[in-house]
């Protein structure tokens, strides 16, 4: 009884108080980021128009990727060299997250900070997914 009401009461203050848990990566999400790094300029004009986001992922490429046919490290680098040679495109996403009060107040709820956003993932429905470092 006990251990039911105190999962009943953490998934309670799980979605009352939402965290800003980050995952590490793997060799898809790798591929994913390296494509949102690389089109963050075109992406800061869907964050624009956004007016909803029913979903949020965090990952955090400094924690490393898993991947089973690459030394750990190898992705990592790969992906700050992307976002170092497109600051202008990631630079103009940070500004379009900032500026949207969606995406601003979403970033706020699971405590991302913007500086630290290197791409992002928009989904059909406007679900976001983060890369930050």
């Amino acid at each position: 009884m006990f251990k039911s009401l105190a999962s009943v009461i953490l998934v309670a203050l799980s979605i009352v108080f939402p965290t800003a848990a980050q995952a590490q990566i793997d060799s898809f999400q790798t591929t994913e980021a390296t494509s949102d790094i690389l089109g963050a300029g075109r992406t800061a004009q869907e964050i624009r128009h956004l007016r909803q986001v029913p979903s949020v992922g965090v990952f955090n490429i400094s924690f490393g990727a898993v991947s089973p046919f690459r030394q750990m490290g190898d992705d990592i680098s790969k992906l700050e060299i992307f976002a170092e040679k497109n600051a202008v495109g990631v630079n103009l996403l940070r500004r379009a997250l900032a500026a949207n009060p969606v995406t601003r107040r979403t970033m706020a709820q699971h405590r991302v900070n913007v500086n630290r956003v290197l791409g992002v993932s928009v989904g059909a429905t406007g679900s976001l997914r983060f890369f930050v470092d």
